[in-house]
């Protein structure tokens, strides 16, 4: 079993969110990154409500940025739960690579496609608008 670093998996979280912040969205995703010292508002006596005991997680935790926009989903409860086997900067490089294909939005790829996702033609203004437009149909059927 690979030992635990905290710099290491700092670094791949971050490389997986500035992948994230490039790719097109309706709005921007902002980084934002965690003062020296890490995120004064993490810490054990906060997050003794989560159960976390460990202090690798809570140190890990503090020092990692975060996408600005990013809310925790209140209808699912486990969605935090992740059930990977690989080690961190594999698993992070595999969903970079896997939000590069399209591979997690079947409905919209098309649309990514016709705009000329990957390529030299590449339209995102022309993109957001027919998106946009896709979901707003999905919406109404």
């Amino acid at each position: 079993m690979a030992k635990y670093d905290r710099d290491t998996a700092v670094t791949a979280v971050a490389s997986f969110y500035e992948c994230f912040a490039t790719l097109p969205a309706s709005s921007p995703v902002v980084i934002e990154y965690p003062p020296v010292g890490g995120w004064p508002d993490i810490t054990p006596e906060n997050l003794a409500p989560l159960n976390k005991k460990l202090q690798c997680t809570i140190t890990n935790w503090k020092q990692q940025e975060h996408p600005g926009r990013a809310k925790p989903s209140q209808d699912f409860p486990y969605a935090w739960r992740a059930y990977c086997t690989l080690p961190i900067i594999e698993f992070f490089e595999e969903w970079k690579e896997r939000f590069r294909n399209i591979e997690r939005m079947r409905g919209v790829k098309a649309i990514y496609v016709e705009h000329g996702w990957r390529t030299d033609q590449w339209r995102p203004d022309d993109f957001k608008v027919a998106a946009l437009a896709w979901m707003q149909k999905k919406r109404d059927e």
